[in-house]
């Protein structure tokens, strides 16, 4: 039976499927399209990332043992 042969009450139900239908993916779309610019976003930083430490290796490596430094005597004054 197609929706032109439905009286309007029955109609309705139809319709209403169909707009739940195309809601629902509408949204579903949202978290997709947000997920995979904060994946693009992560990637980027971890390429510049890359290319910094590969160009200042020796900076990278104080700045890092510099970190740890601070952070270990965080931790240990707290025990």
């Amino acid at each position: 039976m197609s929706a032109q042969n439905l009286a309007p009450t029955e109609l309705m139900p139809h319709q209403t499927r169909k707009i739940g239908t195309e809601a629902s993916s509408e949204h579903a779309e949202a978290p997709r399209s947000m997920y995979q610019r904060g994946k693009d976003t992560v990637v980027q930083a971890e390429q510049k990332f890359e290319t910094y430490v590969s160009a200042n290796p020796i900076k990278s490596v104080l700045v890092a043992a510099g970190v740890g430094l601070a952070v270990g005597l965080l931790v240990g004054r707290r025990r």
